[in-house]
């Protein structure tokens, strides 16, 4: 296999992933409110427990192998790993990666490509599903 392949699969993969990634988030955002408002079934509710698990790792996989590349800026290596496991996963996941660039916490600046598609991602993607998400 050449490097042209290669590279091929890594695109397809990550286009195939985002839009699986995307679609497990509308259904847990959407369901999400439905729980909280009115209750829901005890089978749906753990079905959809194990959609929110599959999805949380597919947030962090896709952040290190897609989000790196996307934003050239890779998952941080400074975690307090006293602040909890759940600040530390959440530290890892795309949505966090978006929330920082877009309050200016990296080095990717103002009006440059990578903001822009990371507004974008979180303006018209994310928070319509679930306001203020990013």
């Amino acid at each position: 296999m050449d490097i042209i392949n290669i590279l091929q699969w890594y695109g397809f993969i990550g286009v195939v992933s985002f839009f699986v990634l995307y679609a497990l988030y509308v259904i847990v955002m959407k369901y999400k409110h439905i729980v909280k408002d009115e209750g829901i079934n005890p089978v749906l509710k753990y079905i959809l427990y194990g959609v929110f698990v599959v999805g949380y790792l597919g947030d962090i996989l896709f952040r290190i192998f897609y989000g790196t590349v996307i934003f050239w800026w890779h998952p941080p290596h400074d975690i307090d790993w006293s602040s909890g496991h759940k600040r530390i996963l959440n530290s890892l996941t795309l949505t966090e990666q978006l929330q920082e660039i877009r309050r200016g916490e990296t080095h990717i600046k103002e009006g440059s490509i990578r903001r822009k598609i990371a507004d974008t991602i979180c303006l018209k993607l994310l928070n319509p599903w679930d306001e203020g998400h990013c």
